[in-house]
């Protein structure tokens, strides 16, 4: 099965982590895009991130070394207004306030 690393708050990790590993994935969760970064090297085959991480200096260094990874950027309140240039990079993809439901794709 594929390995999924959630980087984001304690809540997001905590809500899909459960329903992920229930359908027999292995899922890791990190804080942050630095502590992710330590471990890119373990051939994840997804990264969920909270948007709210793109902030962080380290953000901009995990897309660019994870551009062969696919990402799905989950935003829980309305974006709009601020710029998201990481919308342009390959195989990143946006979520707005899903469900567990909405991982059911996986």
């Amino acid at each position: 099965m594929p390995d999924i690393f959630i980087v984001g708050k304690e809540q997001l990790k905590i809500e899909y982590k459960r329903d992920l590993i229930a359908k027999g994935y292995k899922v890791k969760g990190f804080e942050s895009p630095r502590t992710v970064l330590r471990k890119l090297n373990e051939n994840a085959d997804l990264l969920i991130l909270d948007r709210q991480q793109d902030s962080e200096p380290s953000f901009k260094e995990l897309l660019k070394l994870s551009k062969h990874i696919p990402k799905i950027i989950i935003s829980d309140s309305d974006s709009s207004g601020r710029p998201m240039p990481w919308l342009r990079e390959p195989l990143t993809y946006p979520l707005h306030a899903p469900s567990k439901k909405s991982l059911d794709v996986l």
